[in-house]
């Protein structure tokens, strides 16, 4: 990833003692939560339990099992990255927890949105094209989590859910050729 301009960090810390920009760090922990929403549409389980997420031994196998797709899991860090960076200044309106708890979510989505697809292989996360990413992507995404977001209740716990998770999927879907 290094070459890609981010920096996996395998060592808690490497990278920021060292001075490199917290947007350019990709933590073992954030990959997985991507990789929980994308390749396994789980954005639920991503938001709720992030450093359960790799104890969990079928959950980690199922996330980092391939041998070496290491262009899939780039690419997976950096569309997490570069929406994590661009949300907020999109959805200005949005308060620090409804960000939180929404932006595995939009990071799901617009995967979908980008490979034309609801289900993701790693093959599809491989060959995303990151360069249709945009603003416009994003929003129109986020307007859609955010719809069943508030629906549901608008906290912390819907976002914890497969209910939302369910709803937010049917929706992307239905956005989909």
């Amino acid at each position: 990833m290094k070459r890609n301009g981010l920096y996996y960090e395998r060592r808690k810390n490497y990278y920021k003692n060292q001075g490199r920009k917290r947007e350019e760090i990709v933590t073992l922990s954030f990959l997985a939560q991507c990789m929980m929403s994308i390749l396994l549409g789980r954005p639920d389980q991503a938001r709720a339990r992030p450093s359960t997420l790799l104890s969990d031994e079928a959950q980690y196998k199922k996330i980092f099992g391939q041998d070496g797709n290491l262009e899939a899991y780039y690419r997976a860090a950096s569309l997490g990255k570069q929406v994590c960076l661009r949300f907020p200044q999109i959805k200005r309106d949005l308060e620090g927890s409804q960000i939180s708890d929404i932006r595995f979510y939009v990071i799901m989505g617009v995967a979908s949105i980008l490979s034309k697809k609801d289900n993701l292989t790693f093959g599809d996360i491989e060959k995303l094209d990151l360069d249709k990413l945009s603003d416009e992507i994003i929003q129109e995404v986020a307007d859609m989590v955010l719809d069943v977001y508030l629906a549901l209740g608008g906290t912390s716990k819907t976002a914890k859910s497969y209910a939302m998770a369910t709803k937010v999927k049917e929706k992307i879907s239905l956005q989909l050729p």
